[in-house]
């Protein structure tokens, strides 16, 4: 017996179930309304030597330009994963984005609510505490013990960023949503040093 696309439509139609008959409105639906729609196979038979030869080279360089394009790719990552390193500030990851203004970027996170001035006194530098919604999401406190001469020791809390602090911002920098510099060249770029940790 030929087993032909419409045979297996007829034996799909010969038995008697709910499945079968779904079975045969599927392919009557999709298949031989269709068929014309799909790309016609290539004819081997009609296909030379030499065309197939370059068929086949240009098959190879794009493999080898997406090769190329996959370690370029490759890099890029791996430089960018050097400045996402948790327990950076944010003034300090800030400096390898071009154009950000540090200076106002923590007052920027203070506004999204990230962060919190613990000092109330106006006339005093600011305190910043770490704000509930980006405690251990995108930020956390790295605690310092400082010994004034002459005075007591007080500790500090520094808001430093986790990982995904790291990748938030740096979104953020690419939607253009961090403070930018008057003379910034409208370039999104990052500085390629190596990160070093900040001295305590």
């Amino acid at each position: 017996m030929l087993w032909t696309e419409r045979g297996a439509a007829n034996h799909a139609k010969m038995l008697e179930t709910d499945q079968a008959w779904e079975y045969y409105n599927d392919l009557t639906e999709f298949y031989f309304t269709r068929r014309d729609a799909l790309p016609a196979t290539v004819d081997q038979s009609s296909v030379g030597r030499k065309q197939l030869a370059l068929m086949v080279l240009e098959a190879e360089e794009k493999i080898e330009a997406l090769g190329l394009h996959n370690q370029e790719l490759a890099i890029a990552v791996d430089s960018l994963e050097k400045h996402f390193a948790k327990g950076m500030t944010i003034p300090s990851f800030c400096k390898c984005l071009n154009g950000v203004n540090t200076s106002k970027v923590m007052w920027w996170t203070f506004e999204r609510d990230w962060i919190f001035n613990e000092q109330r006194d106006p006339e005093k530098d600011p305190r910043w505490r770490v704000a509930s919604y980006a405690r251990d999401k995108y930020l956390t406190e790295e605690e310092t013990e400082i010994k004034p001469h002459g005075k007591e020791p007080f500790r500090k809390k520094t808001p430093v960023l986790l990982e995904k602090g790291c990748h938030r911002i740096y979104a953020l920098y690419l939607k253009g949503e961090l403070p930018m510099k008057q003379t910034w060249n409208g370039d999104f770029s990052h500085d390629k040093a190596v990160y070093t940790p900040e001295a305590k």
